[in-house]
């Protein structure tokens, strides 16, 4: 228990929940009362795919995005309603939630942290909006976080064969599903490895040399499953940081011809033009985590570096601490690699939504960081309860 967690009376919880409950309504309200169904363009080539379904028509369905096809061609096909689908991402997303704080509850052993963490993850807009797009966003991120809390909770073969299921889902709801696999096989070889008590050097190895194969041979697979959609790889010759915005890019990036495989081009691109790519990927790296775009609002921006900025900082005080158990850290820190790698290669996305899988463990890692830092505080300041 916390330090802080001592001055609590029994039962100081005891509302809380309802209050949780609360929020998440009043937040769904106003992100439906002012956003609504958000169909974008490529919700076009989802819905397209979901039709293809119907008619057979496998030369139009992409791997990358089966889950998602599948699942608008389950609900289209019951409802014919847009406003249907959207309502079963938000209702997904509240469970979601709810297996976040018990997940934040088993990793910390704390009530204070897992209800910090969910207020804060609930409260934070422009990521609960994403619910109301026709989009793989909204499933993709609810999915990780189930798949984190079976894997940490999971007991029995039930348990696993349910994990397995939902990897199958999420790794073909997006092109880059697959990171997931990898980052639940980083979480299974340190869990592995802190068991046999391995050192730390050889559980990083042991890692990487797993991981890295298996990474570039899934990346091919499918960058070449989307290669007749969207270009990953044209993003890296544009040389724009932000994708469709022109005003911010490196020069000369379009000169370098590139030929072969999606994964031949990137090689060919770091090896012919190391400069430019260190460049372009250094401003992707600083924008994605950044949040900030110059096209938002000046309240968007700062509502962004108020919010966040302070739970990076959070973030790192947790991990220099300690307190997350290192297999989930594992599972956290190859997700974010990952996902950065992706945006180094295909662009930083123009409406952040490439951050949103990752928001609910920023959340997570901070609250756990502040509520100890106050804690730690408090306990210099306060008498110790008898």
């Amino acid at each position: 228990m916390l330090y802080i967690e001592e001055y609590f009376k029994e039962g100081w919880d005891r509302y809380l929940p309802l209050v949780l409950l609360g929020l998440w309504c009043l937040v769904q309200f106003i992100v439906c009362y002012t956003h609504g169904v958000r169909v974008v363009f490529d919700s076009t080539r989802y819905l397209t795919e979901a039709q293809s379904l119907s008619s057979f028509s496998l030369s139009e369905i992409r791997l990358s995005y089966l889950s998602y096809s599948f699942f608008l061609k389950f609900i289209l096909g019951l409802t014919n309603s847009l406003e249907v689908v959207v309502a079963i991402q938000v209702l997904i997303g509240g469970m979601a939630t709810i297996a976040f704080y018990q997940l934040a509850k088993v990793l910390y052993k704390s009530k204070l942290i897992a209800y910090a963490a969910t207020m804060l993850l609930i409260g934070w807009v422009y990521f609960q909006h994403w619910h109301f797009y026709i989009h793989t966003e909204s499933l993709f991120a609810s999915f990780i976080i189930f798949i984190l809390l079976r894997l940490v909770t999971a007991k029995t073969y039930w348990h696993y064969l349910q994990l397995i299921l939902l990897l199958l889902f999420v790794t073909f709801l997006r092109a880059n599903g697959f990171m997931v696999v990898l980052a639940v096989i980083s979480y299974l070889i340190v869990d592995f490895s802190i068991r046999r008590r391995y050192k730390l050097v050889w559980v990083i190895g042991g890692v990487a040399l797993l991981a890295v194969p298996l990474l570039v041979l899934l990346a091919n697979a499918f960058l070449n499953d989307m290669a007749g959609i969207h270009s990953f790889t044209g993003q890296l010759t544009s040389g724009t940081i932000l994708q469709g915005y022109r005003a911010m890019s490196v020069a000369d990036a379009d000169e370098v011809s590139l030929s072969g495989s999606p994964l031949q081009q990137v090689m060919q691109f770091l090896t012919e033009a190391p400069g430019l790519f260190l460049e372009q990927s250094v401003l992707r790296v600083v924008w994605y985590w950044g949040q900030v775009r110059p096209y938002y609002s000046n309240m968007h921006n700062w509502l962004t570096v108020l919010y966040m900025y302070p739970l990076y900082l959070l973030m790192g005080w947790g991990i220099w601490k300690k307190l997350t158990p290192l297999p989930v850290l594992a599972v956290i820190l190859m997700l974010a690699i990952l996902f950065t790698a992706m945006v180094i290669v295909s662009g930083v996305d123009w409406d952040n939504r490439f951050m949103m899988p990752l928001i609910p463990w920023i959340v997570l890692l901070g609250a756990a960081g502040g509520v100890n830092l106050l804690s730690n505080f408090l306990e210099t300041r306060l008498p110790t309860k008898s």
